[in-house]
């Protein structure tokens, strides 16, 4: 972060953060700049250079805007779900805490950014011989810190007898006839350096996805929901377009060797056999879960899962997310042109066009091949970062808390907990629409067949998620009409 460790030791600590930022979440050119306005160096008229140098630009000011404000919405997005995912009682692992902190601290240093204050703070203590002097005043209702905090602040200047002196108009446009001036927007430096804006971008989307995951993996609720789902669309209970799902469709997309193993599965006693599978169970746990089925012993009340520690499943970031990642974060001494080797390598193992099974180094490829692949496979870790799983993981432990009462009257059991049991709850509607399926296929052996079937749940499913799917297309065509 910011190399005089003024973001560390006290913009951290007066936000309540535990972790500072990584070094690598500005880009060299801002380090500087933020080095330049953090107290250390006087001479402003310096990080001003790149306000003046960048006026000049032509549609600077059409175009300067767009990145700053798409790093500014998904920081205020992450903030949204971490606040929602804790005011729903959902917690992060306690050895994962050191990623959140890291996640929420990013999120605070772009949402109040300190440069502006410090902006502030340096012109208002300019002479009123400056010409720059009463500059600061256009820039204090800019200045992103809560009213108290704001109000301590000015206090504190004004007991530190730091002057408030008004602009004098004459001589400011002497000198702007002559020298580079400051601009007026508070935020020009941020939309003067879109590097500046994308390194934080990524840095942002790269934390949020690691936090996300860790909540994801402390329960299987994001995992059910996503067979739960397959399951009722494959089988038709979900059927046509109205009842697409946008959202986890590309995340089951995006991570189906991870959920399925394999392929969706389509039929309904694999569908229903490959849950078991990808969550971990063996030959043995098979084996009961279709005897008690037999013996008409609902799922919800089975337990099989309840000793068993083992799962085959796991969301993972990509391998080309782990690679920017380390970069970011500074370890083991990465450098940027080692970085972009790796990704060399990463992005010719994707492709499965390795010549006589060896990697071409970037050398012998030509930077023009190498960045052509680059631009290419960038859109796709876009969408996958993209991807709110911890907003997911709310809505699914939620979806799941809809069902539970329900579930747990048909079961049998008016009172009781189905805390953490989002496994047993989609074994029991997959393995009723398997039931169906197989007294289908009986039915047309003989009328003698007989239903052997624990009904009711796969309606419930059904009604639940078709009500969320409902809403989450409200809400896209009500972004898209205020688009």
């Amino acid at each position: 972060m910011i190399r005089r460790h003024i973001w560390e030791t006290e913009t951290a600590d007066k936000h309540g953060h535990q972790q500072p930022i990584s070094p690598r979440s500005l880009d060299q050119g801002s380090r500087i700049l933020v080095s330049i306005l953090d107290g250390n160096n006087p001479r402003v008229v310096t990080a001003f250079v790149a306000e003046a140098i960048n006026s000049d630009v032509p549609n600077y000011q059409h175009q300067a805007g767009a990145p700053l404000a798409e790093l500014l919405k998904i920081a205020h997005e992450t903030s949204a779900s971490i606040r929602r995912a804790t005011e729903a009682g959902l917690q992060f692992p306690p050895d994962k805490q050191k990623t959140v902190d890291q996640c929420v601290s990013l999120v605070d240093y772009i949402l109040h950014w300190p440069l502006k204050e410090n902006k502030y703070i340096h012109l208002r203590g300019l002479s009123q011989k400056h010409p720059y002097s009463g500059m600061h005043r256009p820039i204090e209702e800019h200045i992103d810190l809560a009213p108290e905090n704001k109000i301590r602040l000015l206090n504190s200047l004004s007991v530190r007898a730091m002057p408030d002196h008004a602009v004098d108009e004459e001589r400011l446009q002497n000198w702007k006839d002559i020298y580079y001036s400051p601009s007026g927007d508070p935020e020009f430096l941020r939309k003067g350096n879109p590097a500046f804006a994308g390194t934080l971008l990524v840095s942002l989307l790269i934390t949020k996805e690691e936090a996300g995951l860790t909540l994801a993996l402390k329960s299987p609720s994001l995992f059910s929901l996503c067979h739960m789902y397959n399951a009722l669309r494959q089988t038709g209970e979900l059927a046509g377009e109205k009842f697409e799902w946008p959202l986890l469709d590309s995340t089951i997309e995006m991570n189906k060797k991870a959920l399925f193993l394999s392929a969706l599965p389509t039929d309904p006693e694999a569908i229903y056999h490959r849950l078991l599978l990808a969550a971990g169970a063996d030959a043995k746990m098979i084996f009961q879960a279709k005897k008690l089925r037999a013996q008409r012993i609902d799922p919800i009340h089975s337990n099989i899962f309840k000793k068993s520690k083992d799962r085959t499943w796991e969301f993972k970031p990509s391998p080309m997310t782990f690679i920017y990642r380390n970069y970011l974060d500074g370890k083991d001494g990465v450098t940027f042109m080692q970085t972009l080797s790796k990704l060399n390598v990463q992005i010719q193992e994707e492709a499965g066009n390795i010549q006589n099974k060896r990697i071409m180094t970037l050398e012998e490829r030509g930077w023009v091949a190498f960045l052509d692949d680059l631009a290419e496979n960038l859109p796709k870790l876009w969408k996958r970062l993209d991807t709110d799983f911890i907003n997911l993981t709310r809505l699914s432990c939620e979806l799941f808390g809809k069902m539970a009462k329900s579930m747990l009257a048909l079961s049998g059991s008016a009172q009781g907990s189905l805390e953490n049991c989002e496994l047993a709850m989609a074994m029991s509607v997959l393995s009723e629409l398997e039931d169906r399926e197989t007294f289908k296929v009986a039915q047309k052996s003989g009328p003698q067949a007989t239903a052997n079937i624990i009904t009711g749940y796969a309606k419930i499913a059904r009604t639940v998620l078709g009500v969320e799917i409902a809403m989450e297309k409200k809400k896209l065509e009500r972004r898209g009409s205020s688009v």
